[in-house]
């Protein structure tokens, strides 16, 4: 008896197939470094089990195989589609809410804005409906129905840098990345300006010019990409360097509320500050803005105020290692899995001798 592991992405087809998990790496050539670490610390927990666990990107309509023991793994799906086979597998980990979440932090939008971004909603609940459909039919037939857990995103970038402490850092704030990641000529690219994720960004974009205007002893480090692609192209060594070098982290919304950079951040013990974060994240230590045009004064009132940036800090570095840490991750999963009984607590066996 053998607990399996096996890749099914779109994006590395040539990794795809069954992989072991015995090395923390073990996922991280198919771009997925953080999952890799979580299944690392879970194939230890799980032991020799009939399981089945089925990484995925993005696919929701079919797997290499179903049953009760088969477990799907979705990490890629920001259009939040119910999978076809949702009656066909024991459970469903995925990183991203089962309802399309883009209208979330549109509340400072114009009525146009709010316009484009609920087309996207409509088209991506509209996506999702055959698979909807799939899982009322199963639920009027009384099938069982896998249960769905959400998991965190976690980092893309991995690479390992020294450690800065908080005082001893260069930059006050620091933004790396694109402001729309829209192919030209693509469908959708009339929509882009409308759109959450390029309204948000230039939003920041605006704010961060503000800011210095209004306070140049604010030190902001900013780059900004052509495309998401481009930007984890980029070295992933600098990045995290200046990640690590700097006191917040500027944190727009991506396509959806959830971006890498949150949690790249509280790794660090930078602070997120932004305007939309996902509700999967509430309690966790970010600076939340009314809206953008809210940065200047924030910030310049927060780096005055030396006592509660290490309060945030350290609560930004604690929030990392018991909330969203790959071992901890690893042990909620299998917790779950345990509650299900998918899976059972080992039990140490303790001999006589050894009591002797």
């Amino acid at each position: 008896m053998k607990t399996r592991f096996l890749l099914e992405s779109h994006r590395t087809p040539e990794l795809n197939g069954e992989f072991n998990p015995s090395l923390p790496t073990c996922l991280d050539d198919a771009g997925h470094p953080y999952f890799g670490r979580i299944l690392h610390h879970l194939n230890r927990l799980l032991g020799e089990t009939d399981l089945s666990f089925v990484v995925t990107t993005s696919n929701v309509e079919t797997l290499p195989e179903y049953g009760p023991g088969v477990i799907s793994c979705i990490l890629e799906d920001e259009q939040s589609k119910e999978t076809f086979y949702r009656s066909k597998v024991g459970a469903i980990f995925r990183c991203y809410p089962t309802f399309p979440s883009h209208l979330d932090g549109v509340h400072g939008f114009k009525p146009i804005h709010r316009l484009g971004a609920s087309y996207v909603v409509a088209r991506d609940f509209l996506r999702g409906a055959p698979g909807r459909l799939r899982t009322l039919q199963a639920k009027v037939g009384r099938q069982k129905i896998a249960p769905i857990f959400e998991i965190p995103i976690g980092y893309h970038a991995h690479d390992t840098v020294d450690f800065i402490p908080f005082e001893m850092r260069e930059w006050d704030a620091f933004f790396c990345g694109s402001i729309s990641h829209l192919r030209k000529n693509s469908p959708d690219e009339i929509l882009a300006k409308f759109r959450p994720k390029s309204l948000e960004r230039l939003q920041m974009k605006a704010a961060i010019e503000q800011t210095l205007e209004e306070h140049p002893e604010v030190r902001i480090d900013r780059s900004y990409t052509a495309s998401f692609n481009e930007s984890i192209a980029s070295s992933q060594q600098s990045y995290l360097e200046k990640m690590m070098n700097s006191r917040f982290s500027l944190a727009p919304r991506g396509g959806v509320p959830h971006t890498y950079r949150f949690f790249e951040a509280l790794r660090y013990g930078t602070i997120p500050i932004g305007e939309t974060f996902p509700k999967s994240v509430e309690g966790a230590p970010f600076v939340r803005l009314r809206q953008w045009d809210d940065l200047s004064e924030t910030l310049s009132h927060l780096l005055e105020d030396r006592a509660r940036l290490k309060e945030l800090h350290e609560n930004a570095l604690t929030w990392w290692e018991t909330q969203e840490a790959e071992e901890v991750v690893a042990r909620r999963m299998f917790s779950q899995l345990c509650e299900m009984g998918m899976a059972v607590e080992k039990t140490e066996v303790i001999s006589a001798k050894q009591v002797a």
